[in-house]
């Protein structure tokens, strides 16, 4: 299968300023237009186009064995097995300027020709001399393969007591042997422009004829400093495997108390390994060879993003390029080719959780209503083990091992009151916990020389924890009919955030040998490393906050139109709407431990990733050998990060989407179906935004429309 998608991408960075200085503090330009007063001027860190193309295949297997020696005993081996493999095109046309500082040729020998801004202080067209303009090419090879094996037994001892046993399996493994990006440049190009005025997909005007292969250069970094190209390589190996025993005892103390006891005993260890190569070329392209031989013209792409956008540019071709100047040969032949192995990240988590419950099943009547649920609670001890390869002051890769224990009970009580004329009311409570991601668990660090922060893990990270209620009425009012409403609380007591803090490289306590890696001086010789020991730098990581309430509303209808005439009875809908009210407390400064105590500000605002209103509708016919069904769904404005106002923006989020799509199958024997489904029919973009009040674009794309034709056999 083929996918193609088309994206502007203007990742934004931040100017801090003033009303009538912020200019001379980044960018040599005079005189400056008055611009409205705001927090900041925000421009594209890295202003460019892309089209992504992915080429993937999917393929799966499962199977089932049974076996019952006895009526008492059953055994049941279940296995299944898939693998996905993807290819990935990417090309961008972009100036990378801006994403640079002075000492690479950036924003301080860039200059400002032209600026406008709106009402709101969004820098909304701007025009340079002195821009550095790239045409990128990568290619991306990785596969998934995932195997799982579970043997599961039950036995009954006598008619009221069972015994049943779980062994388990899974493996995951993910595998990215190759892939490579090449960069060619055009440097100190006059004339480009951007401009976000007309709102979707900005316009980006190169100052050049992005086509010509010719105005573009690969090759070794001039005496000055200018670049002409890079080229990027790496390889990736993560794994996942996860193993669980389980034994449960069930005993029916009568017709109305069923009680059920178990342990399980669960194993993960999940494993990351990755490490790269490449730089600025020390060599040139052999001679005789020119960029235009190892180049593409990307075509057609400006069509449906409006005015302004370039429908082509020279494009490196990874296939013809790499058989010239083989990027990926990893080996003393190609400079720069070779992994760096002393930059390796290798990295594993392990995590062990022996848990325990005991729970009872009851039926009662109660006010003359017969009630069904279940009560009981789950203990869980929980050990993560925690490892990486750090650098010692020495440069000297070690491991750096950290453990971390806690422990959580966690009661729940369940209960449905069937009601007259087929009405269920059901409610639930109990305590709840999603653990942390792997990779926010292990004990890393990581360090952008450019954006002069440093990244490190937090192994000691508890899981989110949440008091949960929830209260639903469902009514069976006809033959496959139904309508319900419910309501729901969660108290999110623990949250895990990303906090950010200002500090000087040297306090973070990490080796300078990050800083020297690639054989820059921090004892005043040449040339200087980017960041110095005494270079303020800000500092990420995950971290276990306050949270808080969550509210939220749920109604579902689902009607047959069986009232109507003839094969329109077959028409049916589906319906849903969602309303979600959040306050979660987010740091917005953490507590500065060289300043006086009690520093910390923290901000309300929604749970990241949720949309406050979302709805779904369905229409469908079905009847015994033909069905289809037309979807549309829709979601509202989401938050995806809460900037704690970090150079002058308060949150990033993605704008309302509606997807519409479109699914239809056909029995044409009782064992062979033919189905046909697609997706985002209307093309709908996507956009992601900075700052509430400025609205600045940050990321802006189209995936076009997606379909795809599948049969199935049933033998």
């Amino acid at each position: 299968m083929r996918r193609i998608a088309a994206s502007a991408c203007p990742a934004r960075a931040t100017w801090p300023c003033t009303t009538t200085s912020w200019a001379a503090r980044t960018i040599s330009a005079a005189p400056w237009p008055t611009r409205p007063g705001s927090s900041g001027a925000f421009h594209p860190r890295i202003p460019r186009y892309r089209r992504s193309q992915t080429e993937y295949d999917r393929t799966g297997l499962t199977g089932t064995l049974q076996w019952r020696p006895d009526r008492a005993t059953e055994l049941n081996l279940d296995l299944m097995g898939g693998k996905y493999s993807n290819k990935r095109y990417d090309n961008y046309i972009q100036a990378i300027s801006f994403g640079r500082d002075m000492t690479e040729n950036g924003k301080g020998q860039t200059s400002i020709v032209d600026a406008k801004f709106d009402k709101n202080g969004s820098w909304t067209y701007g025009k340079f001399n002195g821009v550095d303009i790239r045409s990128e090419g990568l290619v991306d090879e990785y596969s998934t393969l995932f195997k799982q094996g579970v043997l599961s037994a039950k036995r009954d001892i006598t008619d009221r007591l069972t015994v049943d046993l779980l062994f388990g399996v899974s493996n995951s493994l993910l595998s990215n042997p190759h892939r490579a990006t090449v960069q060619i440049d055009a440097p100190n190009v006059n004339g480009f422009s951007w401009d976000f005025s007309k709102g979707g997909v900005p316009a980006l005007d190169f100052g050049m004829d992005v086509t010509n292969p010719n105005n573009f250069s690969f090759g070794p970094q001039e005496a000055n400093g200018t670049v002409h190209g890079n080229f990027v390589g790496r390889y990736l190996r993560t794994s996942n495997r996860l193993k669980t025993n389980t034994a449960n005892i069930s005993y029916e103390v009568n017709d109305h108390l069923t009680i059920r006891t178990g342990l399980s005993a669960r194993r993960n260890s999940w494993f990351n390994y990755e490490v790269a190569s490449g730089g600025i070329p020390t060599q040139g392209l052999p001679a005789g060879v020119s960029l235009a031989s190892l180049t593409r013209q990307i075509s057609g792409f400006g069509k449906g993003l409006g005015a302004g956008v370039p429908s082509s540019w020279a494009a490196v071709d990874m296939d013809k390029f790499q058989a010239v100047y083989n990027t990926e040969c990893h080996c003393s032949s190609v400079a720069l080719s070779e992994y760096v192995l002393a930059n390796q990240v290798k990295r594993q988590v392990d995590e062990k959780i022996d848990a325990l419950y005991l729970s009872g099943d009851f039926k009662v009547n109660a006010w003359g209503l017969p009630l069904r649920g279940n009560v009981g609670v789950r203990g869980a001890d929980t050990t993560t083990t925690a490892m990486q390869l750090i650098k010692d002051p020495a440069g000297q890769l070690v491991p750096r091992v950290v453990e971390h224990t806690y422990r959580d009970w966690l009661p729940a009580f369940n209960v449905t009151a069937t009601l007259p004329k087929d009405l269920l009311v059901r409610f639930s409570a109990g305590k709840t916990l999603s653990r942390a991601e792997y990779v926010d668990l292990a004990p890393s660090a990581s360090i952008n020389l450019t954006g002069q922060s440093v990244t490190v893990g937090n192994p000691t990270l508890d899981p989110i924890r949440a008091n949960t209620f929830d209260l639903q009425a469902e009514w069976y009012y006809a033959k496959n009919a139904m309508i319900s409403v419910g309501a729901f609380h969660k108290n999110i007591k623990t949250f895990i955030q990303r906090t950010n803090e200002l500090m000087t490289y040297a306090e973070t306590g990490l080796s300078n040998s990050y800083l020297t890696a690639t054989g820059c001086s921090i004892t005043g010789a040449q040339p200087a490393c980017q960041i110095q020991p005494d270079t303020q730098v800000s500092v990420s990581r995950m971290v276990n906050t306050k949270g808080g309430p969550l509210d939220g509303l749920e109604v579902n209808w689902q009607v047959p139109f069986t009232f109507l005439p003839g094969a329109w009875s077959n028409f049916g809908a589906l319906a849903n709407y969602t309303k979600v009210k959040s306050r979660i407390t987010y740091i917005t400064r953490v507590d500065n431990p060289r300043t006086p105590a009690n520093e910390q500000l923290t901000e309300e605002a929604n749970f990241i990733g949720l949309s406050p209103n979302a709805y779904n509708l369905t229409v469908y016919y079905e009847d015994k050998k033909f069905s289809a069904r037309v979807s549309a769904t829709h979601r509202s404005s989401f938050i995806r990060d809460v900037l704690r106002n970090a150079n002058g923006s308060d949150h990033s989020f993605a704008d309302p989407s509606t997807k519409v799509g479109l699914s239809m199958s056909y029995n044409v024997t009782p064992q062979l179906r033919v189905s046909f489904e697609a997706q985002n029919l209307t093309d709908e973009p996507l956009r992601y935004g900075k700052d509430t009040e400025r609205n600045d674009t940050l990321l802006y794309g189209k995936s076009g429309r997606s379909y795809v034709l599948g049969a199935n056999y049933k033998f």
